[in-house]
């Protein structure tokens, strides 16, 4: 019976062992130092952008038509040949306009005839007239027959131009020189000419020079001026940029369901000709850009430890550092960030200094300097070792995710982006603003809304 109490009293033995040891376990497990993902500052380029959408175009393109009506009698060019300026193109039956041109040179002959008889007739009436042998009326009406005669021969000789010049519109030249991109008619078909001249031809001047015409949002024009620089792509060849800069912002707006925008020329060059008239291209027009800057992420900027985390790196420093650590006082700082009076501390508060410079030295600014100076003044942490401390910095232009540093930082700081703490307690992070509450789960009551 006595054997049987002992064997029961073994394993209740050991269970009592085990439970506070791997309660030691536990405890040392979670209760890892606290880690930091940084960034360094480096050089690079940083620009703010707008997009938007348009159709690739000739940077120059001609119809060709005709003045003239006719059937088409010859067609000498295709699709895409290539013209020169004064090539003949095509050509239509000049029968009805030779006979036209063959009339107006018979009427011509007939009214310069009739002008030479009329001269003549005048010039025996003079002599008469000096004679007193006709009226004046008589010599009169010997002028003006004339004058008159002589009218009619410019105007036949205006009609013979006219009909030459129809007779030579029969016959179409390209105008430039260029690219064949559509072709209107074919042999035998009629044509006629009215109040707007039918076309036979587009020509595209150069095709090695293309426009990109892009429908801007009223919200973005005011940014985009003359020569920035732009890339855009096109579906016809997927992961490839096109380069081009803006050659012309339009004043004309275009309002197509209450929205309006605005057309800006955008030159590109095409010297594989892989951009074809036509193509949807998609513009990122480069509206500010510096190159070879020192940057940060943008996520540097987001980052601000809260005095709980603060206090967990001071014990934790501390620690490890028991011998090395002054004495000092923590008080939670500004905003609840932590301070302290020396930078070789585990953190250290923004000193306090007056500058002669309008509220910056050394990289640091006052918070009381001139409003308008502190517009882009932003705060980042800054990890040195095992020290953490903040940094005032001017921060210049920004995309999604890079930041320009334009004072404060030096190219290789490290810079704080976010905190990893082992007992998965979100720290590093102040509360940005007042949090949903579940009005189903209970609520505690009092404190200061900070679980002890």
């Amino acid at each position: 019976m006595k054997g049987k109490k002992k064997i029961w009293l073994i394993p209740l033995v050991l269970l009592i062992i085990a439970v506070p040891v791997l309660f030691i376990l536990k405890k040392d497990k979670n209760s890892g130092p606290v880690t930091f993902d940084t960034a360094l500052v480096k050089p690079g380029s940083v620009a703010n952008t707008i997009s938007a959408t348009g159709t690739v175009e000739p940077l120059d393109k001609v119809d060709v038509g005709t003045q003239v009506s006719g059937v088409v009698e010859k067609i000498y060019v295709d699709y895409n040949s290539t013209v020169k300026k004064g090539q003949l193109l095509a050509e239509l039956d000049k029968t009805t306009l030779k006979a036209s041109l063959q009339s107006a040179m018979v009427n011509l002959n007939s009214t310069k005839i009739e002008y030479d008889f009329v001269v003549k007739k005048q010039q025996r009436i003079a002599l008469l007239f000096q004679k007193n042998m006709v009226s004046q009326e008589e010599f009169d009406q010997a002028t003006y027959e004339v004058q008159r005669s002589k009218a009619n021969v410019e105007k036949a000789e205006t009609e013979v131009q006219r009909a030459k010049l129809n007779l030579s519109y029969a016959t179409i030249y390209s105008p430039i020189d260029g690219t064949v991109l559509s072709r209107s008619v074919d042999e035998g078909q009629t044509v006629a000419a009215s109040l707007n001249a039918p076309t036979l031809f587009t020509i595209a001047r150069d095709l090695a020079r293309m426009a990109v015409n892009a429908a801007v949002d009223e919200a973005d024009i005011g940014q985009v001026k003359q020569n920035q620089r732009v890339i855009f792509t096109v579906d016809a060849f997927p992961g490839e940029e096109f380069h081009g800069k803006v050659s012309q912002v339009r004043l004309e707006p275009t309002v197509t369901s209450n929205v309006v925008t605005y057309t800006v020329t955008i030159l590109a060059e095409n010297n594989e000709l892989k951009l074809l008239p036509g193509m949807t291209a998609t513009i990122t027009v480069f509206v500010k850009e510096v190159q070879n800057v020192l940057t940060i992420p943008s996520r540097a900027l987001r980052f601000q430890p809260d005095a709980d985390l603060l206090q967990k790196l001071h014990g934790q420093f501390s620690k490890g550092n028991k011998e090395k650590m002054p004495r000092q006082s923590f008080a939670p700082g500004e905003n609840g960030v932590g301070s302290a009076d020396s930078s070789n501390k585990v953190f250290s508060g923004e000193r306090r200094r007056e500058p002669q410079d309008g509220g910056k030295r050394d990289g640091r600014f006052r918070e009381n300097a001139d409003p308008a100076q502190q517009k882009d003044i932003k705060r980042v942490w800054v990890k040195n070792g095992d020290l953490i401390r903040p940094v005032r910095i001017k921060t210049g232009i920004s995309d999604a995710t890079t930041v320009e540093v334009i004072e404060g930082l030096k190219e290789g700081d490290e810079v704080i982006l976010s905190v990893n703490d082992p007992n998965k307690k979100t720290f590093g992070q102040k509360n940005q603003g007042p949090t949903s509450v579940n009005p189903f789960m209970p609520q505690r009551s009092g404190g200061r809304g900070r679980m002890r």
